[in-house]
């Protein structure tokens, strides 16, 4: 919805001759817009092109997308979109015979289109990149949206990313090719919906970063972090058989990783015989809320003969953190491995398995034996009052002995005895076995 109101405007100067006098048109401010919509101003005068070169539009700028166009050589059309809602107050501008006056404007929020431009690092890095992204909120779910980016070196975004029927986000990034201080704004990103054959444009407002040169003490090939990395290295391997060396790295907002071939093949020194195969590398961009990322993974695959053993050569690497602005270092620990052949990992598996099975036939007698002289104790703590309860113990102390291979001895002398040649050692409850004879074979009545 474009709205158009026209104000014409004759300018005469006094003391000034015919030739000194300027017409000026401006299809112009209107009191209130929707942000979305846009605003048309046509200016015009009898040197309309060589003045307005001389303009200075910097107040309009701060407020609006301006796109310029030439319909005839005595007019100059200003489209201007807003960038966000509120009052916007512009100064009076003129350059010559040219005059813009002063006006007033409200942008009224978008009922139904909402907005959230994520703010960019004011500062940046040579080489580096500069992202920012678009979360876009549809209170229609039937709007569509079309986005159009502008071929501009540098530029690069991401497909438009639907959250939800009535969410979207979309994410772009700028490489800073030249140091200093600039202005990105509305050329960077620009989105239309339609809605009923209208249009409505937003632009992202501009924002200004400082392209910052490195320190001198980094050198121009050590690559800019943070730095994430992820390593899968193989531990145990069965000789002439292929393994892969595995890392992942990944960073945001750089476009720059070295080489990790060399890296990979470190691992292994020359005395471990290594076998290198041919290398495999993909190297991706990630687009995520953080940025633009760049992620690398390389996969080494390789093969060891006989009986090797050893470690992976730790890993360190240098690099220059953006956040901090300082060299970091990253570690990666030694790792220990080792290839043997088939036939002897099958025969360590097999002495493996025959010390579980003694283990656990250890294991098995020994609870066993716990559970056999754990009755053994419950039998001799029953306390012993009278002959029928001396009877009963030494019943139950049979049927032990009977379970423990030793047979059903006729005295307690003999099952004392008896035990010893079982279990190589004197029966602890020898006393209290001893004492039950009282009990068992009473004396005889008359001598």
């Amino acid at each position: 919805m474009i709205a158009i109101i026209c104000w014409w405007f004759a300018i005469v100067l006094q003391g000034l001759s015919a030739h000194a006098i300027a017409d000026a048109s401006a299809t112009g401010l209107t009191p209130s817009l929707i942000l979305g919509e846009s605003i048309q101003l046509t200016l015009r005068s009898d040197n309309t092109h060589a003045e307005f070169g001389r303009m200075d539009l910097t107040p309009l700028q701060a407020y609006f997308h301006i796109q310029v166009r030439y319909p005839a050589v005595d007019r100059v059309r200003l489209t201007l979109t807003p960038y966000q809602p509120g009052l916007i107050t512009t100064p009076a501008l003129r350059s010559g015979t040219l005059r813009l006056p002063a006006q007033r404007l409200e942008v009224l929020p978008n009922p139904l289109i909402k907005l959230h431009w994520s703010d960019a690092p004011a500062k940046g890095w040579l080489g580096d990149w500069w992202s920012q992204h678009l979360d876009i909120e549809l209170v229609d779910e039937g709007l569509s949206l079309n986005v159009q980016m502008p071929e501009q070196a540098g530029l690069e975004s991401a497909p438009l990313e639907r959250l939800s029927n009535r969410q979207a986000r979309l994410i772009w990034a700028q490489r800073l090719d030249e140091e200093g201080e600039f202005v990105r704004s509305a050329p960077s990103i620009r989105i239309a919906t339609r809605q009923g054959g209208g249009v409505w444009q937003f632009f992202a407002p501009p924002q200004s970063v400082n392209v910052r040169v490195r320190p001198s003490y980094v050198p121009p090939s050590l690559p800019s972090g943070p730095l994430e990395w992820h390593w899968q290295r193989p531990s145990i391997m069965v000789s002439g058989r292929v393994y892969e060396i595995h890392t992942h790295w990944s960073v945001v907002d750089v476009d720059y990783l070295p080489p990790l071939g060399n890296l990979l093949q470190q691992q292994l020194t020359s005395e471990h015989q290594t076998e290198w195969l041919f290398q495999r590398r993909e190297s991706r961009v990630l687009w995520q809320e953080a940025g633009r990322g760049l992620s690398q993974t390389w996969v080494q695959p390789f093969r060891l003969d006989g009986v090797r053993w050893g470690y992976y050569a730790p890993v360190s690497w240098l690099y220059f953190d953006r956040h901090t602005q300082q060299l970091t270092e990253k570690t990666l620990p030694a790792q220990f491995f080792i290839a043997l052949p088939i036939w002897l990992w099958l025969l360590l598996a097999l002495l493996v398995l025959i010390a579980g099975l003694l283990i656990l036939a250890v294991l098995v007698w020994l609870i066993v034996r716990g559970y056999s002289h754990g009755r053994l104790w419950s039998i001799m703590r029953q306390p012993i009052h009278s002959p029928q309860q001396a009877q009963d113990c030494w019943q139950a102390l049979l049927q032990w002995s009977q379970a423990q291979k030793f047979g059903r001895p006729a005295t307690q002398q003999a099952w004392l005895t008896a035990y010893q040649q079982r279990f190589g050692k004197p029966c602890r409850y020898q006393q209290a076995i001893v004492a039950l004879r009282p009990w068992l074979y009473a004396p005889p009545a008359d001598e």
